[in-house]
């Protein structure tokens, strides 16, 4: 399984949303389970490029910042989803069709209440954004077919949303607008360029089993945790959790390898694990980081692949779980390169070749095999000469194997299977 570890606090979010409630705080040093991504999540910074409903201000408007949303759709403006008849009273049995709203077309809902209509449609009225035209309109029909829904493109400002010129993130200040402006978009809201995106991580916590989701930006609070850890600061190497009994002193830049996720200790609020020294195989307990009162400075952290041998990289690689050992560190095995004394040498042509180990003698009694100097290679099949014919008649002559049955007498005539000549007249009987 792979697994991550934090390198700076951050919080776990019970949703895949930055601005989601969190559920606890993740500490300094602590690994954690991936279960999903990392996956992309919606950019930090929208504009959408309109004008204010007046006209106005036209530029594009800051829709979010810094995963904060601006504006709100306006639930006072709807477009509609197919064409529909605008009536002069909301009774279908005896109105007046003033005109037809087409799809796409935008309506600003007017102050009087919904009606249901005699028929059992939902009938509310409107004003036309194109010509200001004002009448009823049916919202749902009878069988649930809904007409009108609210449009994504008319934005009603919380509070300051600023209009820019463009949409590069240091374009010149257009206007400010108040709290309850309507800005009316001309499209879909658009990312910036160089827009930081967020990515997002589901996780599952060592410490508790706790799952949530982690989300970062620029800053990386998870990095790939490996099971190989560096010494920050000297510590000492303890014979249990909760002794004094100090195996040995761990050295700066000293290599150890963990044996168990790491744990919070409660009286103290350290964080620890148990460990064992790379050099000399010594198994204890060591502190990662210091309680909550302190700066949590790291005394040991998982080793960057600079610092960790060679043959090991590709095994640091895979981040899986630590598995418990006793005081011997991971036994490696032996890697052949090439022409290793392990892996033998043969020669060919007096230069030594380099090759993958032979295969194993098989087990049981040899058999004699004849050597390449009396084996012989059995002779090729005859050649097909070319077709035969007779002395009269210039019949050809087949094969011998196709010529049972058939083919000339004395007197050059042929005979098919049968015996027959090419009139029908058995071998023997002519006059």
């Amino acid at each position: 399984k792979p697994f991550l570890w934090c390198a700076q606090e951050a919080l776990l979010l019970k949703e895949a949303d930055a601005s989601g409630a969190s559920l606890r705080t993740l500490r300094p040093g602590e690994v954690l389970e991936l279960l999903q991504g990392p996956g992309l999540g919606p950019p930090s910074t929208l504009r959408a490029q309109g004008a204010r409903r007046d006209g106005k201000a036209a530029g594009w408007l800051q829709v979010r910042e810094n995963h904060q949303a601006l504006v709100e759709p306006s639930s006072n403006f709807f477009r509609c989803n197919d064409a529909v008849a605008m009536t002069d009273v909301a009774e279908v049995e005896r109105c007046r069709m003033l005109r037809r709203v087409d799809a796409g077309e935008v309506l600003e809902v007017l102050p009087d209440e919904e009606v249901i209509s005699s028929k059992g449609g939902k009938r509310r009225k409107f004003r036309a954004c194109s010509d200001g035209l004002e009448g009823w309109v049916t919202t749902q029909g009878n069988q649930g077919t809904s007409y009108l829904s609210v449009d994504p493109r008319h934005f009603v400002c919380k509070g300051g949303a600023t209009v820019y010129a463009e949409l590069a993130a240091n374009s010149p200040v257009v206007e400010v607008l108040e709290a309850g402006s309507v800005f009316v978009a001309s499209n879909d809201p658009q990312e910036p360029p160089g827009t930081d995106r967020l990515k997002l991580y589901r996780v599952r916590t060592t410490t508790n089993a706790m799952e949530g989701w982690v989300s970062q930006v620029k800053e990386e609070p998870l990095q790939t945790w490996r099971r190989q850890y560096e010494v920050l600061q000297a510590a000492p190497l303890l014979r249990e959790a909760g002794s004094e009994e100090v195996v040995r002193q761990l050295e700066v830049k000293e290599l150890v390898e963990i044996l168990e996720h790491p744990g919070e200790e409660k009286s103290t609020g350290r964080l620890r694990a148990r460990f064992a020294a790379v050099r000399d195989g010594e198994v204890g307990w060591a502190t990662i980081s210091e309680g909550a009162e302190s700066s949590r400075a790291f005394l040991l952290r998982p080793a960057s692949l600079a610092l960790l041998p060679r043959q090991e990289t590709s095994e640091v690689e895979d981040p899986s779980a630590p598995e418990a050992a006793s005081k011997a560190t991971s036994s490696g095995r032996p890697i052949f390169k090439g022409g290793s004394k392990a892996a033998g040498k043969g020669k060919v042509n007096g230069k030594a070749k380099d090759g993958p180990l032979p295969p194993a003698a098989p087990v049981g009694p040899t058999r004699a095999t004849p050597s390449s100097a009396n084996a012989r290679t059995p002779p090729p099949p005859p050649a097909p000469g070319p077709p035969q014919t007779g002395a009269r008649g210039g019949h050809t002559v087949p094969p011998p194997s196709q010529a049972k049955g058939r083919g000339p007498d004395s007197k050059g005539k042929g005979y098919d299977a049968r015996g027959k000549d090419s009139k029908g007249k058995a071998k023997g009987k002519q006059k």
